[in-house]
């Protein structure tokens, strides 16, 4: 897989002052309601709530060789509401380049919570990383895992439902896509591995899954998930590569329970995710044939500690954190900037507010050089 990624490396300078313009007009008029001047008969007034959100954020790298600050990056989200209807939408605002746009789509709340979803989702939930811990201001690391960027995110084009409820004192969430999903990639140098699902489809086949997650008792903050996603056909329609299958299965769990002997609380957080391909022949650079089990895996596991119960006040906003992850790349791939590797990543943590932190972490990758990273990251 191949992910989107918020790229800070798009968007003007205008757009930037421009997005920073609106940001300030909708946190000095709060947010607005507009109500219909005339009402045609049949129809039920209501009211349009408009709300701009988005994060931002910032940094330095530090290797052996170089020092370089990061470009910053302004992501904005406005919604919109409409009675039972949302308009949901993203702009990615960088430096030097175009405005992206993404997500879009427009959600629906039908009765007892469950909500209609149908246009762009910038991340389904495969796992809860990188759609819920991926974001700056949510993450206590400068860095994510390694191989999730491939084999852990996707935006894709479909309809989505969301809904939750409890079996008893257990709380049950549920996402459930029709997607078009993946497109196999057959480019030498990258052949067997998926890209995110394209606006037009490349074959008439549509990618069915979703997540389930469990959280055992009411006033427990212990999540436990499941996700699969199945692709009957990932290849060109009428190519040699039609036919060929995916799925992809995650499992993660996620545990904060508050220590009063360590006068805090701890975060425990882990993914694994395997994704398969079905076995196809591909070709090398000097036309020649080639075929490998197409099967890949990355986890992760991530411990924090913040003691919230300290004397000090300083101290009741330190995180120190600890993470490891790992991709596992299937033997006979020829692919050129991937392979099997560890990542090892500590990192200091100070939150200004529930929404706002400085971190520090060390990144340390294999045949990579070693990383001191900085940011500074907030939610608007």
């Amino acid at each position: 897989m191949h992910r989107r990624r918020k790229s800070s490396s798009e968007g003007r300078f205008a757009g930037l002052i421009a997005g920073m313009v609106l940001l300030m007009a909708c946190l000095w008029l709060g947010p607005s309601a507009a109500r219909a001047q005339s009402v045609p008969s049949g129809y039920t007034p209501g009211d349009t709530h408009v709300f701009l959100g988005g994060e931002a954020g910032v940094g330095t790298d530090i290797t052996k060789n170089q020092t370089s600050f990061t470009e910053p990056d302004l992501g904005l989200m406005p919604l919109v509401q409409e009675g039972r209807f949302f308009l949901e939408s993203g702009f990615d605002v960088g430096i030097g380049s175009p405005v992206e746009v993404g997500p879009l789509n427009l959600s629906y709340m039908l009765p007892h919570g469950i909500l209609l979803r149908l246009g762009q989702f910038d991340a389904l939930p495969i796992g809860r990383f990188p759609r819920t811990y991926d974001p700056g201001w949510i993450n206590p690391l400068a860095a994510g895992p390694i191989g999730f960027d491939n084999f852990g995110d996707l935006t894709d084009f479909g309809l989505e439902v969301q809904g939750s409820g409890f079996i008893g004192n257990m709380r049950v969430r549920t996402f459930l896509s029709l997607t078009n999903g993946f497109t196999l990639q057959t480019a030498p140098g990258s052949a067997g591995l998926l890209n995110s699902g394209p606006v037009t489809d490349n074959n008439k086949a549509k990618m069915i899954g979703g997540r389930i997650s469990v959280t055992p008792f009411f006033s427990s903050n212990f999540d436990l998930g499941v996700s699969d996603y199945y692709n009957s056909n990932v290849g060109n329609s009428g190519s040699r590569y039609d036919g060929v299958s995916s799925n992809v299965l995650a499992i993660d769990a996620n545990y904060a329970p508050t220590l009063r002997s360590l006068k805090g609380f701890m975060r425990l957080r882990g993914q694994v995710n395997f994704v398969h391909v079905g076995k196809a022949t591909y070709m090398d650079a000097s036309g020649q044939p080639y075929t490998f089990d197409n099967n890949s895996s990355v986890w992760y596991g991530m411990v924090g500690y913040q003691p919230s119960m300290a004397s000090s006040t300083f101290l009741q906003k330190v995180m120190v954190s600890f993470m490891l992850s790992h991709v596992n790349t299937p033997s006979g791939a020829r692919w050129s900037d991937l392979g099997t590797g560890t990542q090892y990543d500590a990192g200091l943590t100070y939150w200004f507010t529930w929404r706002t932190n400085l971190k520090f972490s060390y990144d340390i990758q294999e045949n990579t050089t070693n990383t001191l990273m900085l940011r500074v990251s907030t939610q608007i």
